[in-house]
């Protein structure tokens, strides 16, 4: 594989990812939005809040590593 070649691949590989980012924010501000419609307490409100934040962070990072194992 040519090193131009190569490149190409590693700017599609992060257009992917940057895509797949916007795609989690979107999922995080759905589930936010459904987490303030509910009947909740305050304290549970944040506390599912911060459980959605953690696994958008796991599986934000798990695209990083991917990307970043391909580069």
């Amino acid at each position: 594989m040519t090193e131009e070649r190569r490149k190409e691949f590693v700017k599609i590989a992060k257009k992917e990812l940057e895509e797949a980012k916007i795609s989690l924010r979107n999922i995080r501000h759905k589930a936010n939005s459904a987490i303030k419609n509910d009947d909740l307490s305050e304290d549970e409100k944040r506390s599912k809040e911060k459980s959605v934040q953690k696994i958008l962070d796991e599986f934000t990072k798990k695209a990083e590593e991917i990307f970043s194992s391909k580069e």
